[in-house]
């Protein structure tokens, strides 16, 4: 089913509408509703972006294991 007012909690059925998968999906493209979660926009983030550019500098240079930056860093 997809939503014609989309209001997140609207709950009339009469702004319902039948539709596939793959129309809901062009449905929130097109109306720019596309929310990409990722990185310090993620609510479940440990890490921020400029540590995580860190993280990668240091461990490319090779100097330094993964397991010891995840215990530096307090991730697993």
């Amino acid at each position: 089913m997809l939503h014609k007012c989309d209001v997140r909690n609207c709950v009339n059925p009469k702004h319902l509408f039948l539709g596939t998968n793959k129309d809901n999906v062009d449905d929130k493209v097109i109306k720019d509703r596309q929310v990409y979660n990722i990185g310090e926009r993620h609510g479940m983030h440990i890490l921020s972006d400029s540590q995580v550019e860190i993280i990668r500098q240091r461990y490319a240079a090779g100097d330094i294991f993964q397991r010891e930056l995840a215990a530096e860093y307090g991730v697993s």
